[in-house]
This record gives C-alpha cells, sequence and structure tokens, in this order.
C-alpha cells in the first residue's frame, strides 16, 4: 500500500476495482458493460489475395513465327485479290453499259445523218435551178414568178447536223479509263473529230445562207409577200427530223399558189444586186456540198464504230 500512496490514481482506481495484481490488469466483473472490458483477441480479417499471371511465355521457334506470318500475308493477299475482282467486274458492268449508250447515239447520229444530207442535197439542186433562171435575162413573168417559188422553196432555212454526244460526254468526264480495248477508244476519238469539224462548220453554213438572203435575196424579192405566202404553207408545226412543209411541195404547185394571189414583180432590175445574189448561191451550194461530204465520212466512221463495238463486246 505504500507504494499505491505515492500514485493517487491507482489508488483511487484500487478503491473502485480491488487491488492491481501484478501479473496485469484484471477483468472487472461489475454487470455494467460499460465498464467491461474485452480482451478477447479477435481474429485478423481474411485478406483476398490476386495471383499475378504468368508472364514467362515459353520459347517459339522460327517456324511458328513463319506461319504467323504466311497466314497474315494470306489473308491480305486474299483481301487485295478480292477487291480487285470486285472493282474489275464493276468497270466491266459499267464499260457495256457506256457502249450501249454510244450504240444509240450512234443509231440516232446515222438517222439524221441521211435526213440532213437529203435535205442539203434537195437544197443545193434548187439552189442551181434559182442560179440558171436568174442568169437567163430577161425574165419573162412566168420565169419571174417561178423565182419568186424557187427562192421561197430553198432559200428560207439551212439545215446542219445536231449530234448526240450524251455517252462521249460520260467518257470524256475520266470514263475512257473503263474501255478495256485500244482500237473502240481510237475510233471513238476519230469519229469524235469529225463530229468536231462538221460543228465548226455550222457558222460557215449560217454565213453563207445569210448572204444568199442578205446580199441579193432581200433587194430583189418581195419579203413582205414571201412572209404571207409562206405561212400559209407552213400550217403546222413541224420537229427536227421532219421535212420541211415547203420542200415536200411541188415548184408547179408552189408557183399555182404564187399566181392565184396576185401578181408579183421583182423589186430590183438586172444588176449587181442579180450577180451578187448568183455568185452567193454558187458559193452556198459549193458548202452544201463539202458540208454533205463531211457527214458522208462521219456516217460511215459511226457505222464502223458501230459494228466495233458490237463485234468486241457482244452487245445484245
Amino acid at each position: 500500500m505504500a507504494e499505491n500512496e505515492n500514485f493517487p490514481e491507482a489508488q483511487q482506481y484500487a478503491e473502485n476495482n480491488g487491488p492491481i495484481s501484478d501479473s496485469g490488469p484484471s477483468v472487472a466483473t461489475n454487470d455494467d458493460p460499460a465498464q467491461s472490458i474485452d480482451l478477447t483477441p479477435k481474429p485478423e480479417p481474411i485478406m483476398e489475395v490476386h495471383h499475378h499471371p504468368d508472364l514467362h511465355h515459353r520459347k517459339k521457334y522460327l517456324k511458328e513465327y513463319f506461319l504467323e506470318f504466311l497466314m497474315i500475308f494470306l489473308a491480305v493477299t486474299l483481301g487485295f485479290f478480292a477487291e480487285n475482282l470486285r472493282e474489275y467486274f464493276t468497270d466491266r458492268t459499267k464499260e457495256k453499259e457506256y457502249m450501249h449508250g454510244m450504240i444509240n447515239d450512234l443509231k440516232a447520229d446515222t438517222s439524221f445523218f441521211n435526213h440532213v444530207i437529203f435535205l442539203n442535197d434537195m437544197q443545193r439542186k434548187g439552189c442551181d435551178s434559182l442560179a440558171d433562171l436568174l442568169a437567163n435575162k430577161p425574165l419573162s413573168d412566168e420565169n419571174v414568178t417561178t423565182a419568186y417559188a424557187l427562192y421561197l422553196k430553198y432559200t428560207r432555212d439551212y439545215y446542219n447536223i445536231a449530234f448526240q454526244t450524251g455517252t462521249y460526254s460520260q467518257l470524256a468526264n475520266n470514263g475512257f479509263r473503263l474501255i478495256s480495248n485500244t482500237e473502240v477508244i481510237r475510233e471513238i476519238a476519230n469519229y469524235h473529230g469529225w463530229a468536231t469539224l462538221i460543228n465548226s462548220m455550222e457558222a460557215d453554213l449560217r454565213h453563207w445562207h445569210s448572204a444568199v438572203i442578205d446580199n441579193g435575196g432581200k433587194k430583189i424579192f418581195d419579203n413582205r409577200f414571201l412572209r404571207k405566202l409562206q405561212d400559209s404553207f407552213y400550217t403546222s408545226s413541224y420537229d427536227a427530223v421532219s421535212i420541211p412543209p415547203l420542200l415536200t411541195y411541188p415548184t408547179e404547185k408552189i408557183v399555182f399558189s404564187i399566181t392565184a394571189n396576185e401578181h408579183v414583180k421583182l423589186l430590183a432590175n438586172y444588176g449587181n444586186n442579180f450577180s451578187d445574189l448568183i455568185n452567193d448561191l454558187g458559193v452556198y451550194r459549193s458548202y452544201l456540198i463539202l458540208y454533205n461530204t463531211n457527214i458522208e465520212i462521219s456516217k460511215e466512221s459511226a457505222k464502223k464504230l458501230i459494228y466495233l463495238i458490237d463485234t468486241t463486246y457482244q452487245l445484245e
């Protein structure tokens, strides 16, 4: 107790809980749970253990690496060939579509060639007849009436080619790469060259046709009467591939229509106006011959190209 006197806290604890044993603190037997201390050892919590994967692989031999490379190489190569094969069949299908369109355009052009050649040939013959008639002066009243009929029938219009260019325009826009036959490409280019030439001639054709009317025609023939007479024949419109009604009428019938309406006279006496008109008619008819000659060459080129495409692609 002498030792406890020096420690008031221990003395107080001894009064409340009894003497302190040398072996350590004793567990209070007080029934009050608030003053009891549980010194029973508790089990340690079980920790989850993660095992790391075995990162040590077995050694591969060169043969295994070669097989893996070979499989990857074959997969890439087969994919490449499959894509090229798909693109090849797509291009061949598109190529045949272009050739179908080209043949349709060529057939339309060929039909139009025949139409324009026929009209220009009729017009050339009419210009020759008019020039011969005007050269035989002086003109009788009957010849004056005939001159009006020939001038109205053969000089009121000019006839040119309008080429079908839809398929060629598509080919020119990066489509020629799809054509596998070089001879077909060469013939298409040759035909297009003739088409370009004939299109460029259209301006000269129009110029010389206008010269026939402006340089002499308007100064010799009464245009007011000609318009009135022309309106009586053009009772309905016609499309580009129909023969204009005036060219279908016999000259004698036009002469009869003129004499039935009124007595017509020439606006000018013989002189420079007659010479100018005769000369212009001669130039115009010569140009019609040149124009028709080039159309004939283009027609033969179109026929050759149609045959080549048919035999090369076996189109139905």
